[in-house]
């Protein structure tokens, strides 16, 4: 494996990263199962991103890697808002050490627990141990410490997919801890290239480990190290009636969506497709290209000591889903939530009912929070005839919430005495939204126009820096003045940036650098915009909300625009630095199933469809069309090594998709 961080001259990065984590897939020889898990793994909870990379070393090809996200501060900041809070890496210093990361209370002295685990922060032992001592010893307050939902959708992970280099396994390792902005701890998976069963043992052994038997890894039990004390976590899951249930859910839910359905054997398939030519030309490959393929399907056996057995991954998920779906947990009937109702229109603070039809279920909560950093607070549903729910016992289950200024998340729980779910099925990382209705704000005459999150060349400010910005317009035909306004990225902290005492003309626009340099000359807000996706707020001298946005993921040099300018949806574009939107633009767009890839590319690209005979076009960003033809084959390569740097749009018969150029 390899470690790069971009900061050996000065502090930079690539597409926004500074660190990459490289394997090699020295364990792995279908290559695919780091990149696989983590695209399953992210369905349900926060994790890295994974793909693969060429690496070349002063000049040398070293071949093929899995490049995967790191945590770090960055990966801290863009999740959980929490740059410099807690981070501790869930590895053993010396793997016979003690009984691992195991988060057995081991009394309030840190240096017992030095061995064991690492703190990647300034510090952070207090909360490891006050962590510890709640799992341990306070079970019930165990929400006030630990986002219980995201370690439950871990160690649900861990045990569908046969993932036991993990919490899981027998070493307790290969996950972190995160304290959140609010103070709570988030488990984050880490290191999944020995995932799907490729892990030498489900057991501590003493002398060389025996690898398990495919009987071992298929029929690895639901509830693993049940009574076993030194897997305190599990076992607090498992002694909870509510935690086991919602465990059961998670695993259903993951296994359904994933193997019943065949995606992931699909997505398998096309992954080392992807690899395929790389794999076959790597100087330093540990595989034959024949071990590559068989081992998607098939157990691939080493002679050596100790011997190595790495299980076929469709050939252990295949049977898995057999053992798992055979087990009476998985049999029981789940309840079922439908028919959602919210009022049509809610205003900020409103007390509103929400009720849905619940059958089969005796019990029921409602999840709900404020902003994506906060905590879901858990209010109780009733079926009694008392909470906006209709008749007692006519199965409408009602409760009440607060909403907020702006935006309310929230998610629906109901059980029986057997099983129960989730609606969304993805709760929590899923939620359901519902958006107020502000009378307060100016009535478009003032909005965000434009915003970029990542601008390396496009405009500079007064010192000549490439930093983001955002751009604000005003439709009306007066001027606005700004004296008493805000600017934030934080509904939290609405008065995160004020204005200075400045105006903006009529049917002109402004610029704010957000830079976090409130300091320097000019309109320099006290934050940066995140390249990875969050919200920004535009807030009057009333607190109340004049625009908000919530974006996604940017791509560097492009911008993020209203069109029509000042009244439009957002798309993406070529940015318009302090003018009109109104270019030719083409809208975000849902893809449909059409596979593409390499993406990005920089010479060849190749479109798998089922759709035969079609027609295809690649558009710019700017509605020209700059490639077409036809397609009578179900894998086309096309070559784009003319084309500049940027993003398209490839549309091939109704099917349309994202393609990044990035050389």
């Amino acid at each position: 494996p390899l470690n790069i961080q971009l900061d050996y001259v000065n502090k930079q990065d690539y597409l926004g990263y500074e660190t990459f984590k490289l394997s090699n897939g020295k364990n792995d020889p279908s290559f695919i199962r780091e990149v696989l898990s983590y695209e399953i793994v992210r369905k349900y909870m926060d994790a890295p991103l994974s793909c693969y990379a060429r690496v070349t070393i002063n000049g040398s090809y070293y071949g093929l890697f899995s490049s995967s996200e790191a945590i770090n501060g960055d990966f801290a900041k863009k999740y959980f808002e929490a740059e410099d809070k807690v981070r501790i890496k869930c590895n053993p210093q010396n793997a016979q050490a003690g009984n691992g990361c195991s988060l057995e209370y081991l009394g309030a002295d840190s240096s017992l627990y030095y061995d064991l685990y690492e703190i990647k922060s300034d510090s952070g032992w207090f909360k490891l141990i006050e962590l510890a001592d709640a799992i341990n010893n306070k079970p019930d307050s165990i929400e006030e410490y630990l986002d219980i939902d995201r370690a439950i959708w871990m160690l649900a992970f861990n045990n569908v997919t046969s993932n036991l280099d993990s919490y899981t396994g027998p070493f307790k390792q290969n996950f972190y801890l995160l304290e959140e902005k609010h103070g709570r701890i988030n488990s984050v998976i880490w290191d999944l290239n020995e995932g799907f069963g490729g892990f030498e043992m489900v057991d501590m052994q003493s002398g060389p480990p025996s690898p398990p038997s495919l009987e071992d890894l298929t029929n690895l039990d639901l509830f693993i190290r049940e009574g076993d004390d030194t897997y305190p976590l599990l076992n607090l899951i498992y002694d909870n009636p509510r935690y086991r249930k919602m465990y059961v859910a998670h695993c259903r839910t993951m296994l359904d969506e994933n193997f019943v359905s065949g995606w992931y054997s699909t997505k398998a398939d096309s992954l080392q497709d992807f690899i395929a030519d790389e794999v076959q030309t790597d100087p330093n490959a540990f595989y034959t290209y024949s071990e590559f393929t068989t081992n998607l399907t098939t157990t691939h056996t080493t002679t050596g000591f100790p011997p190595q057995m790495t299980v076929g991954v469709t050939e252990l998920m295949e049977a898995r889903i057999n053992y798992l779906n055979g087990l009476t947990d998985f049999q029981y009937t789940q309840p079922e939530i439908s028919n959602i109702e919210v009022p049509d229109t809610v205003h900020p603070f409103d007390t509103i009912a929400i009720s849905c039809s619940i059958q089969n279920g005796n019990y029921a909560y409602i999840g709900y929070r404020h902003s994506k950093d906060d905590w879901f607070t858990k209010v109780e549903m009733f079926d009694d005839g008392l909470h906006e729910d209709g008749v007692a016992g006519d199965g409408i289950w009602g409760a009440s919430i607060i909403l907020d200024e702006n935006k309310t998340h929230y998610y629906i729980y109901s059980e029986n005495s057997e099983a129960g779910i989730f609606s969304p099925l993805r709760a929590e990382h899923e939620y359901y939204s519902i958006v107020a209705e502000n009378e307060a704000a100016i009535d478009g005459d003032l909005v965000i126009n434009e915003i970029m999150a990542s601008n390396s060349s496009v405009a500079m400010d007064e010192a000549g820096e490439f930093d983001d910005w955002v751009e604000l317009y005003n439709n009306s035909q007066e001027e606005i003045s700004l004296l008493g306004y805000y600017l934030t990225d934080d509904d939290n902290d609405l008065t995160k940036w004020a204005f200075p005492d400045t105006s903006i003309q009529a049917e002109s626009y402004l610029i704010i650098w957000t830079d976090n340099d409130p300091e320097q000359q000019g309109l320099h807000a006290g934050f940066k915009l995140s390249a990875s996706g969050e919200q920004l707020l535009l807030v009057n001298s009333s607190y109340k909300m004049v625009d908000t946005l919530d974006y996604s993921t940017q791509t560097t040099n492009l911008g993020y625009a209203r069109v029509p300018n000042g009244t439009g949806p957002f798309v993406i574009q070529q940015p318009t630095f302090s003018s009109s939107n109104d270019l030719q633009a083409i809208e975000e767009f849902q893809a449909t199933e059409m596979l593409i890839y390499p993406n990005p590319a920089n010479d060849l690209v190749t479109i798998s469809t089922d759709l035969s005979g079609f027609k295809y076009q690649l558009f710019s960003i700017t509605g020209q069309c700059v490639l077409e033809g036809i397609c009578d084959q179900s894998k086309l390569k096309i070559n784009v090594r003319e084309l500049e740097t940027g993003l398209y749009i490839l549309r091939a018969g109704d099917s349309v998709n994202k393609l990044m150029i990035s050389r």
